[in-house]
């Protein structure tokens, strides 16, 4: 299974949760569509092969940071498109240069870029816990 289709799926899940945020209609199925188109493409894709594990590792770690952080600012109301696909790439071509830097200076800047995108993924998941945990106490009250 080749990773990068599969983050189509979860990319195309994560937009079509926000935009329920964001005022856009909004069908359950989009979410199964999503996720299988990503899984299609991940079976028949080629295989990335194994000089760029390090590369694929950090751009799966910052692809999962823009998505969560999207998922918190949506469920913040403050979500914006052009920000998330901005911050998406942005952050996902610098993660992956800072690599391509580090393997030419021999330095290991790739695990650093690991540990922060995994702390910022970490802090967004209690940010978004703790909201919708408020989500569910506002309406018990109700």
């Amino acid at each position: 299974l080749n990773v990068y289709p599969s983050l189509v799926g979860v990319g195309n899940t994560a937009l079509c949760a926000v935009s329920v945020h964001d005022g856009y209609k909004f069908k359950s199925d989009n979410i199964v569509i999503s996720c299988a188109l990503g899984l299609l493409l991940g079976f028949y894709a080629p295989m990335i092969p194994y000089a760029y594990t390090k590369y694929t590792a950090i751009a799966i770690m910052a692809a999962l940071d823009s998505i969560i952080g999207a998922i918190n600012a949506a469920l913040q109301k403050k979500y914006d498109m052009s920000i998330f696909v901005s911050g998406f790439f942005t952050n996902m071509f610098t993660a992956i240069a800072f690599t391509m830097l580090g393997e030419s200076l021999d330095v290991d800047i790739s695990l650093a870029a690991i540990v922060v995108f995994v702390f910022r993924i970490f802090n967004n998941l209690s940010t978004i816990r703790r909201q919708l945990l408020s989500n569910i106490d506002n309406k018990r009250c109700k």
